[in-house]
């Protein structure tokens, strides 16, 4: 963190673009955090500028496949609501009842955003007056495990050939509605695949894939892979 505190503003820009969790040159949430918290405390707008939109992508594509629409009513809403929530705990850091509150973030930020993300969920559901199964988190999150949520965003982009940069902040809300749009099996597929990682299927019949997590074959997740990119082509195009 402290190196990456150090950055000159291209160099952190192009590390901002590093998708690959494996690459040395990834920066972490947890590191996100602390680069927005310096700046907020410096008052380095430009350093905030950089880092706040690769943050939220990747509490986008969370909240896309966490709170799905669908499965409660408003969903969209809902996540807005809940990306304002985490950028207000940045706006009020160091004041308040919890001055500290990010300290958790800085840490932990995926069990952090995850019971922000379950607690929004409730008080949703309570607000509406019904009864929302809030899902278990998949294995993935699982204390000391891998989060495939972290980098969700940047996985999907990937997928399509293009990287959470300015010029994609014009494109992502109509690529996510589109993805949205999809037929829920299509939509499922490239959720599986694009952006939890999992393999279309495995020789391995213990090996959850895509194919066991929808109970079918292969072959269909790659024929609901195939009509899912056809729909979306037009994005690579416009990218």
């Amino acid at each position: 963190m402290d190196e990456a505190v150090q950055l000159k503003l291209p160099d952190l820009q192009s590390r901002l673009l590093v998708t690959d969790r494996n690459d040395a040159a990834y920066l972490r949430s947890e590191c996100l955090v602390h680069l927005l918290r310096h700046g907020r405390r410096a008052g380095d707008q430009a350093l905030m500028s950089a880092v706040l939109p690769v943050l939220l992508s990747r509490c986008e594509a969370n909240l896309l496949v966490t709170v799905p629409d669908g499965r409660m009513p408003d969903a969209t809403s809902l996540r807005q609501d809940i990306l304002d929530e985490l950028t207000e705990l940045f706006v009020l850091d160091g004041l308040g009842e919890n001055p500290a509150e990010l300290d958790f973030y800085e840490c932990r930020f995926n069990k952090a955003f995850r019971t922000l993300r379950i607690d929004a969920v409730r008080r949703a559901a309570r607000r509406s007056k019904e009864i929302i199964d809030v899902a278990a988190l998949p294995p993935s999150e699982a204390e000391g495990e891998p989060d495939a949520y972290e980098d969700a965003f940047a996985r999907v982009s990937d997928a399509f050939k293009v990287f959470p940069t300015q010029e994609w902040d014009a494109f992502r809300e109509p690529f996510v509605n589109a993805i949205e749009a999809l037929p829920p099996d299509e939509r499922e597929a490239v959720i599986l695949v694009h952006v939890l990682g999992y393999k279309e299927e495995s020789e391995d019949p213990n090996e959850e894939t895509a194919a066991t997590r929808c109970n079918c074959t292969g072959r269909t997740i790659r024929n609901r892979l195939t009509r899912a990119a056809g729909k979306l082509a037009r994005f690579k195009e416009d990218l």
